[in-house]
This record gives C-alpha cells, structure tokens and sequence, in this order.
C-alpha cells in the first residue's frame, strides 16, 4: 500500500485513518511526544522507504570519508 497521508484517511473513510494513525503511532520508527496538537498526540513517523534511504546515504557517506 502507498502511503497515504492521515489527513487525506480522515475525509475518506474514518474507520481506517483511526487504524493507520494506530499503526504509525507503534512502529518502531516513530517517535512520539508528550504533547497533543489538537487533542491528537504528536509524533513523528518515519517511512520505511525513507529509513532505508538515509541508512544508503549514512554508507555512502562514511565511504567517502
């Protein structure tokens, strides 16, 4: 499944939004704060993809160097 922003779940199917924003909140790439926006709890969700992309770089990089 291609990523999908939780603003865009919300207006299309609630149900689902609430199990994804579930999913994003305990993976274990997330980082979440003891702060809410909103009444919803902030966090920080880092895209496998884009894990995988920096971890490339960080290799690159020491390679170089």
């Amino acid at each position: 499944m291609d990523y999908q922003s939780l603003y865009n779940l919300y207006f299309q199917d609630q149900a689902q939004q609430e199990r994804v924003l579930q999913e994003r909140i305990s993976a274990e790439s997330t980082t979440c704060f003891d702060f809410s926006i909103n009444k919803n709890p902030a966090f920080i969700y880092l895209h496998p993809d884009h894990y995988a992309l920096m971890m490339e770089i960080q290799r690159l990089d020491k390679e170089l160097f």
